[in-house]
Formats: C-alpha cells, sequence, structure tokens
C-alpha cells in the first residue's frame, strides 16, 4: 500500500462477493483518497484509482446490488461500489460501475442548507437502495436542533432524498447515526427480500437542548424503523431512558430479520 499522510482510515468488504476495499483520505484536502482491494483475503492487493475529490472526512464505502435499471457501462463485477464524503457543508457520493477500480460518477447527497454537514456510513439493501444517515438535517444552517434523518438513492446514486425521522432531535455535536439494513441470508430458507429492503432501522443520540455547551447533557441512545424505505417511520423509542443511559457515544446497528435489530453504543449512566 502506498504511503498517507493522515485521515479516516476505512475497510469494507462486500459479504456476498468477498472483496474488501481499503482507503484512507489525503490529509483534509480535496485530493482525494487512495484505495486498494483484496479478493483474497488480503493476500494480495489491487490498486484502484482512488475516490475523489474525497472533500474533507468522514469518508464511508459500501457496496450492494444495482437498482435497476442497471446503468450503462457496468464490467463483470456484479455488485455497485459507492464512496462518499463530506465537504464541510455539502456532502458528495461516488459511484463505481467496475468493482471499485474507478468512480466516474459524482453527485451531491446533500447542501449545507438541507444537513449538518457530517454523515454516517452508507448501507445498500437488497433491492439496490441506498440509505446514508445524518445527525441533524431539516433546520438551517448547519441543521443545528434538526432531525435525525436518512437520505436515501432508488437510482443507484443519481439522486438523493432526505427522509427526516420525526422526533429524532439531534444536534451537530453529538455522533453520527447508524442506519441498519435487512438481508436474507445465503441458505435454503425462503425470504421476502422486498420487505427487508424497504425495512431500515435508524439509531441515533438525541439533544433535547442544542443551545447548551455541556455535552454531558447530549447524547442519549434513540432508535426507529420504518418499513417503507424512511418514508415514514415509527416513533423513536427512548432507549437511554428506558435503560438509564444518560450519555452515550458511536452507535452502531446491525439487523437480521426485519423485525430483529442490534443496537450497540458506548454508554453511561
Amino acid at each position: 500500500a502506498a504511503p498517507r499522510g493522515f485521515g479516516d482510515p476505512i475497510l469494507f468488504t462486500d459479504h456476498l462477493t468477498g472483496r474488501t476495499f481499503v482507503a484512507q483520505l489525503e490529509g483534509l484536502t480535496p485530493a482525494g483518497s487512495t484505495m486498494e482491494f483484496t479478493d483474497d483475503d488480503g493476500d494480495t492487493f489491487n490498486i484502484s484509482q482512488g475516490a475523489g475529490p474525497s472533500c474533507i472526512d468522514h469518508q464511508t464505502i459500501g457496496g450492494g446490488p444495482f437498482r435497476p435499471p442497471i446503468p450503462g457501462g457496468v464490467t463483470d463485477y456484479p455488485h455497485a461500489v459507492y464512496y462518499a464524503s463530506q465537504c464541510v457543508g455539502d456532502a458528495t457520493n461516488e459511484l463505481s460501475l467496475d468493482g471499485g477500480i474507478t468512480f466516474p460518477i459524482q453527485t451531491v447527497m446533500y447542501t449545507a442548507a438541507e444537513c449538518e454537514g457530517l454523515h454516517g456510513h452508507i448501507k445498500i439493501a437488497e433491492d439496490g437502495t441506498a440509505y446514508v444517515p445524518n445527525k441533524a438535517c431539516g433546520v438551517a444552517p448547519r441543521a443545528i436542533g434538526g432531525e435525525a434523518s436518512v437520505l436515501v438513492s432508488e437510482d443507484n446514486g443519481a439522486t438523493w432524498v432526505i427522509r427526516p425521522i420525526p422526533g429524532a432531535h439531534a444536534d451537530v455535536s453529538v455522533d453520527d447515526p447508524s442506519v441498519g439494513v435487512s438481508w436474507c441470508p445465503p441458505g435454503p430458507l425462503p425470504c421476502d427480500k422486498p420487505a427487508r429492503s424497504n425495512t431500515i432501522y435508524l439509531g441515533f443520540l438525541y439533544d433535547d437542548d442544542p443551545a447548551t455547551t455541556n455535552v454531558d447533557e447530549r447524547g442519549r441512545p434513540g432508535i426507529a424503523v420504518s418499513n417503507d424505505r424512511g418514508v415514514t417511520c415509527s416513533t423513536p423509542v427512548d432507549l437511554g431512558a428506558l435503560a438509564g443511559i444518560a450519555h452515550a457515544a458511536f452507535p452502531a446497528v446491525a439487523v437480521g430479520d426485519p423485525d430483529r435489530a442490534a443496537f450497540a453504543f458506548f454508554g453511561t449512566t
């Protein structure tokens, strides 16, 4: 691997193809990121051109099936590969059609007037829908006092829709939320794939008083579920109140069946 300056190293494995991507930003600049990928569990690595301009930080890599209709130019690698990062205000998404070698398609997911600049990690559903979580959308400037949301693309990253979670009040000071997507596991058991692709869980951190300067008064964990790609959502569950957690950090959500999810975080009473 080539030497890097610094900035958000990240690894992602496509659990169906087995391809693993390793990337790192080029030092808080628009220069882009370096990237390599391996198809043999790290015995050998192939050099990608990297993604860029990658903007500032909070890069994320994801992959999964293309959403029909499949765009022209797709090579023999069966899945889409996504790369995203934030530019202090706007956030960009890039799509690879050749398994992560090049990233020729770039779009803006949201602007500074729509959402907080930082975002969480991208997840791709079984039907090709792409989801990116954001801690605070809907209130400008910089979404102070906004609601945790998911950015959703149903056309392979060409366009993105902001879908807030009503009642999921957050703020720029708390950690990024996490979106979990249900998948049908390989094997003989039948699965309802449309239901799985439509079902997402968003784990976030509440901020009841965005005006406070005390970070210890922020960050109680909450979670909500949607069965229609975030168009409508359940009333968020205040896990902090249920479990006596006053402050949490680094939320992460994983989903099995559509009605079973796990929400992990560092928390304190």
